[in-house]
């Protein structure tokens, strides 16, 4: 379980109308938008000017030590939520766990009127229907001071055609997707063999400018053709590109018992529960295309 949180960077009020009611500004001016999702840390981070906290005592954005444990925060983009930036800490892998980093983040001040979004995800695996599930809980707090709250659960298979309890049922949906995608290349191949047909009617009317407005006004069907040829196509785009992914991402290790934590981190670490947000990305788009086919 990862926690990713970022914090806001207040500059002093150069306006002098306005310098007595409001000393202290956002540096950063995204308005209305959720930093869960674009990462306001990050261009505070790159300015690399004096930010102040919302009570206008200034502070370095990229490192806060802990009043508490004296452990000190830094900020990361690698390892973050998506890649966006932010203080990132481990929450662990049990209820336990994760209260007692929360009251060791409470007791640290981690949290104020500084912060600008938090961001709690983490991945489960149900063995029952051989299932995982990548869930996560944002909190954006907006320059107007609303309080945005979003969960987000994608629930995606590893084992597409293999393994599992149900191995059955998932030799059937690879045939059925094998047959789906023959049909697919079939419909196409006639989609191509009319359209070539139409440029040819219309080449011999000397109208082969107008094929495209021939070939639709002939037959308004060609127009639901276009719409569920694209569909289809997309479709099995978003199909291999999570089969492929999906075969890959199941060897990740920290999901395996031979799996060992260490404290040290190499550049070259791979941050897993990104990949499997990846891949639960990837089957959410891969479904709700599926649905509207």
């Amino acid at each position: 379980m990862r926690l990713t949180f970022q914090q806001r960077c207040f500059s002093a009020n150069t306006v002098k109308i306005w310098m007595a009611g409001y000393p202290f500004l956002l540096s950063d001016d995204r308005g209305e938008d959720d930093c869960s999702a674009t990462g306001c840390m990050e261009a505070a981070v790159l300015a690399g000017v004096q930010c102040y906290d919302a009570e206008g005592n200034p502070y370095d954005i990229q490192e806060h030590e802990g009043s508490a444990s004296k452990f000190r925060y830094q900020y990361s983009k690698p390892y973050s939520h998506r890649k966006l930036g932010g203080y990132v800490v481990g929450l662990g892998a049990t209820p336990a766990e994760a209260r007692e980093v929360l009251l060791l983040l409470e007791r640290d001040k981690v949290f104020s009127r500084n912060t600008a979004s938090v961001v709690i995800d983490w991945v489960v695996y149900n063995g029952h229907v051989d299932l995982f599930s990548y869930n996560k809980v944002t909190f954006s707090l907006l320059p107007t001071g609303a309080l945005h709250k979003r969960i987000d659960t994608q629930p995606f298979p590893m084992n597409l055609y293999g393994g599992g309890n149900h191995s059955t049922d998932l030799n059937i949906n690879l045939v059925l997707m094998i047959i789906y995608v023959l049909l697919a290349i079939f419909f196409v191949d006639r989609f191509r063999h009319y359209f070539l047909l139409q440029c040819k009617l219309s080449t011999e009317k000397l109208r082969r400018m107008s094929t495209l407005v021939d070939f639709f006004k002939g037959d308004p069907w060609n127009y639901a053709d276009v719409v569920s040829m694209c569909l289809n196509l997309n479709v099995i785009v978003l199909w291999l590109m999570f089969s492929f992914y999906a075969d890959e991402a199941f060897s990740l290790d920290s999901f395996t018992t031979s799996y060992e934590f260490s404290t040290a981190v190499a550049p070259t670490s791979v941050q897993k529960l990104d990949e499997f947000a990846n891949l639960a990305e990837n089957f959410g788009s891969f479904t709700m295309w599926s649905s509207l086919n």
